[in-house]
């Protein structure tokens, strides 16, 4: 298609949660997740990470927790989330990674500099995110 110039696919090629839970796209693998950090743990059914509004824009759709059924993201603050523990087979300690799914990619990707490609949990190349940070 030699006329094609620029493709603008929007967050539904990350298949986020908004798009897969509230729209009823299915058949596709959540393509987008942030790595986050334990921080505290008040409680324990209750962790701290320290990824929140300002890494995860929660507006269309809240976080998912790869990896880990049973546990939800809670509150989120501008630069916290709160993990709610409710299987006891998840006991994250402070220092611990827990990868978070994007909940709707579109308001995230601007927040960030780079995107990490990975294929296979390798990490195969990072591209820059040209419009960060452009709101208007």
């Amino acid at each position: 298609m030699p006329s094609v110039t620029e493709l603008q696919a929007g967050g539904g090629i990350f298949a986020d949660p908004m798009y897969q839970l509230q729209m009823g796209v299915t058949g596709l693998e959540y393509g987008l997740t942030v790595l986050a950090t334990v921080v505290s743990r008040p409680e324990k059914n209750r962790a701290v990470l320290d990824s929140g509004r300002k890494t995860l824009n929660p507006d269309a759709h809240l976080p998912l927790v790869k990896n880990h059924p049973g546990t939800e993201v809670g509150r989120m603050s501008a630069e916290h989330c709160e993990l709610s523990l409710v299987d006891d087979a998840v006991d994250p300690t402070i220092g611990d990674k827990v990868e978070l799914i994007v909940g709707y990619a579109d308001f995230t990707t601007v927040l960030h500099d780079h995107f990490f490609a990975c294929r296979g949990g390798v990490l195969e190349e990072v591209w820059e995110i040209a419009g960060r940070g452009k709101l208007h």
